[in-house]
């Protein structure tokens, strides 16, 4: 995540803010400048703003319109209990990722947040969290969900007028540069009149770009999201970026299985961006499952322990082979798949070892060359790059256009597969989310650092820079073209759209100027920007 080589001004870029209309945001975490400990989390209450914890330096403000209790597919939780303090809550952690994404300032391997230069140097560092698209911007938090997964057309209205007004005193000349909603409902239709589409329409009337999640249903015509399929927002769909890559550990021998293959860190044990490198023998626990006394204690200690998933909990498994000795633990999925991040079960605090989850198919071939001398390597730089995925839609992004008009949506793709951002409730770590709610936050923040560059431009020529300078078209390495109904105008590249000196964008009003007839109600604005 972050733009490389885009020299922004002094913190927070020209006094931009980036509204995230989700679930909260944890502003004590590291990458949003607080004090990144889960004990300043764990003590917050809430419900209401403790003195001094909020609004924060990077959070400079924003509200609860809900309460945490708060679920509108159940009639008991339905009925919103709003407070000033968007918290996000630990069993949701939705917003506080996306604004990670937008905004989110870096956490450095020591768990400290990083505080620039953001420039083309600052890749050089070693992160637990990379810095966000726009990290000099503020954000303004707008919780609309608690730790449930729904909300109402009413509440995100609300949300909407508070970005338009956030002093909520009548007069928008306060309006937010940007804001981001991820989220939404399946096959849209297109109504200019909906409350959703009317409320974002006029927000962008005001300056303010709005980015929307495209949604994750698939490759299904007209299954495109509202509010997505509003004609003003930014609708945004998922792809791969140039630069995927995924966390993995290297088999360094024997040299027949050599290589690196994927593995997910636990989410409860030490990240490895914050430990030395860990490498040695593998052996396998006895019993397999180490829910039961391990019976190998002895060819453990000093070496990293092989279990299998299933039966007891990951921390009980890890927890038992650190008393025996593992330097590290690596852990067999027992399903087909992809490894999944392994949760704790309780308080996690005495765990000092690091442990990964590998597919069950890996861990087979592995399995086969026990007992054996089996060596492995466990490094935060031990990583598997995947250059053929390179602008490649994901298959769960939802494709337009949308019903009964056949509207091109969406509007533009952005990174958005096994992004690592703002973990909450976790003090100064990083949770992993795939999903057009992790491609839309990095066009919020692209629209605030074109703003940045353009102060003067209205929110529809920032869209149009965004769209008429994205990697187009969007296709993989030697694969055919994405159609603009699933990929949009292409890949976003913010530079470009920084940069660009025209616009081209359609219009159905005539009052605009420089409008010349394409077809009866479609005209073309081009402008010229120098």
């Amino acid at each position: 995540i972050g733009v490389t080589g885009v020299q922004t001004c002094a913190l927070p870029i020209c006094g931009l803010r980036i509204g995230i209309i989700d679930s909260g945001i944890d502003y004590l975490h590291a990458d949003f400048g607080g004090p990144g400990t889960k004990d300043a989390y764990d003590a917050n209450d809430p419900t209401y703003v403790e003195p001094g914890t909020f609004p924060t330096a990077v959070v400079t403000g924003g509200t609860d319109l809900v309460g945490d209790d708060y679920d509108s597919s159940n009639a008991s939780t339905a009925n919103p209990n709003p407070d000033p303090d968007p918290l996000d809550p630990a069993a949701n952690g939705h917003g506080s990722h996306v604004a990670g994404i937008a905004a989110g300032r870096g956490v450095l391997a020591n768990g400290s947040t990083f505080l620039g230069p953001y420039d083309s140097h600052a890749s050089t560092n070693r992160w637990r969290i990379g810095p966000g698209m726009a990290p000099e911007a503020s954000l303004y938090a707008i919780k609309v969900f608690g730790r449930g997964g729904l909300t109402s057309t009413s509440i995100v209205i609300q949300a909407l007028e508070i970005a338009a007004d956030p002093d909520r005193n009548g007069n928008p000349a306060d309006h937010l540069d940007a804001v981001n909603l991820s989220l939404g409902s399946d096959f849209a239709n297109d109504d200019p009149n909906e409350p959703q589409a009317a409320a974002i329409r006029r927000l962008a009337a005001l300056g303010c770009v709005v980015s929307v999640s495209a949604g994750n249903g698939g490759n299904t015509a007209f299954k495109m999201d509202s509010p997505a399929s509003a004609a003003a927002a930014m609708a945004v769909a998922n792809a791969y970026d140039d630069g995927f890559s995924t966390s993995a550990i290297s088999i360094d021998a024997p040299a027949a299985i050599a290589g690196k293959i994927s593995a997910v860190e636990g989410q409860f044990t030490p990240p490895l961006a914050t430990l030395p490198t860990v490498s040695g023998r593998l052996v396998r626990v006895v019993p397999s499952l180490a829910c039961d006394p391990v019976q190998n204690a002895s060819e453990i200690l000093g070496n990293i322990a092989l279990v299998d998933r299933g039966t007891c909990f990951f921390l009980d498994k890890v927890r038992s082979l650190q008393a025996v000795g593992a330097r590290a633990v690596v852990v067999v999925n027992n399903v087909e798949g992809p490894p999944i991040v392994m949760g704790a079960s309780g308080p996690a605090a005495d765990i000092t070892i690091p442990a990964v989850m590998i597919s069950r198919a890996d861990g087979d071939r592995i399995k086969a060359r026990l007992p054996g001398n089996v060596t492995v390597t466990l490094s935060y730089d031990v990583r598997i790059g995947s250059p053929e995925v390179a602008d490649l839609l994901n298959d769960s992004s939802s494709r337009g256009p949308v019903w009964p008009v056949a509207r091109l949506k969406p509007d533009i793709a952005a990174p958005g597969s096994s992004i690592e951002s703002a973990g909450v409730g976790t003090g100064a770590l990083a949770a992993t989310m795939t999903g057009t709610s992790m491609a839309a936050p990095h066009v919020a923040g692209a629209a605030a650092l074109v703003r940045q560059a353009r102060p003067d431009w209205p929110a529809r020529d920032i869209k149009a820079a965004l769209m008429n300078t994205a990697v187009s078209p969007l296709h993989g390495t030697n694969g055919p073209a994405f159609p603009e109904s699933w990929a949009g105008a292409g890949r976003l590249n913010v530079a470009h759209a920084i940069q660009t000196p025209l616009v081209a964008r359609g219009t159905t009003d005539r009052s605009e100027e420089h409008t010349s007839e394409l077809q009866s109600r479609q005209y073309l604005v081009c402008r010229l920007l120098l």
